[in-house]
């Protein structure tokens, strides 16, 4: 299945969905957003979204 933003917005639902059956709860409001962040770029750069390297810049 090709992986596209769509793709990336279900696969964060699920995640968050996840966490949250898992019983994890955010001990601040500052760590949800970074959660959302690190799951969204760990499937970027799984599907090759990134640029080799590490780089954004």
């Amino acid at each position: 299945m090709p992986l596209d933003p769509g793709h990336l917005a279900d696969y964060l639902i699920g995640f968050l969905y996840e966490l949250h059956d898992q019983g994890w709860r955010p001990h601040g409001p500052e760590l949800y957003p970074a959660v959302r962040l690190l799951a969204l770029c760990w499937l970027a750069d799984r599907a090759g979204f990134l640029p080799a390297g590490g780089s954004l810049a």
